[in-house]
């Protein structure tokens, strides 16, 4: 019960909520300091609260994942007759 009023809490303020596969809350759009104060003030204790990100690598990845250099053909193609 105290999940579902603090999903509440925190979308009357603003935040976007999803459930995540092991029961987790995962908020977007509002920080840590602000989570924990507008749990403290709903009286509601939480057990875990933990930012998510994504790692430098992951970030890279990402951005890069359109970006190639050489595609299996060119490398297929530069071979032949060498």
């Amino acid at each position: 019960m105290e999940q579902a009023d603090l999903a509440e809490a925190l979308t009357q303020r603003g935040a976007l909520i999803e459930r995540g596969s092991d029961g987790a809350m995962v908020v977007t759009g509002m920080d840590s300091a602000t989570i924990g104060a507008a749990a403290r003030s709903h009286d509601i204790t939480l057990v875990e609260l933990a930012p998510l990100g994504s790692s430098l690598e992951e970030a890279y990845f990402d951005l890069t994942k359109d970006q190639t250099d050489y595609h299996a053909g060119q490398l297929v193609d530069a071979t032949k007759g060498a």
